[in-house]
């Protein structure tokens, strides 16, 4: 629990940066915000699949990677589809605001990303634990 709302917030915090970016930015900067995102997002995603096949046995495990993984492509489709429309959305109010659309959709996906940790409140303390025996 703690790992994920850690990782959450720090992913959050990561890509809130990208869109700081310009190009005054030196390559090695950017690269090295890039490297910390994946680094993160790895330990994000291994957390949740971990979890996700915590309680599964022999009999269940093939029925809920299935279910994980179409989750997942479902979850994927969702955010692109989202993305487009808040980019859309964007571009025709960037004339009201100092920030492009870009700069808007990355914040917007910080916040979201903030918000999605929030579904992590409701594990209890001890999911999960059976891993450690």
């Amino acid at each position: 629990r703690n790992v994920l709302f850690t990782s959450t917030a720090a992913a959050a915090v990561i890509i809130y940066q990208f869109a700081g970016i310009t190009p005054l930015y030196s390559l090695q900067i950017i690269i090295g915000i890039m490297f910390l995102f994946g680094m993160i997002s790895s330990i994000l995603y291994a957390t949740l699949n971990t979890l996700a096949f915590s309680e599964l046995t022999d009999k269940t495990y093939s029925m809920g990677n299935n279910i994980l993984i179409v989750s997942q492509l479902v979850s994927i489709t969702l955010s692109v589809t989202i993305g487009f429309a808040i980019v859309k959305l964007l571009s025709t109010l960037t004339q009201l605001t100092s920030w492009g659309s870009y700069q808007g959709l990355v914040i917007a996906l910080s916040i979201g990303l903030i918000l999605c940790g929030a579904i992590f409140t409701c594990l209890k303390k001890d999911d999960g634990e059976q891993l450690l025996q």
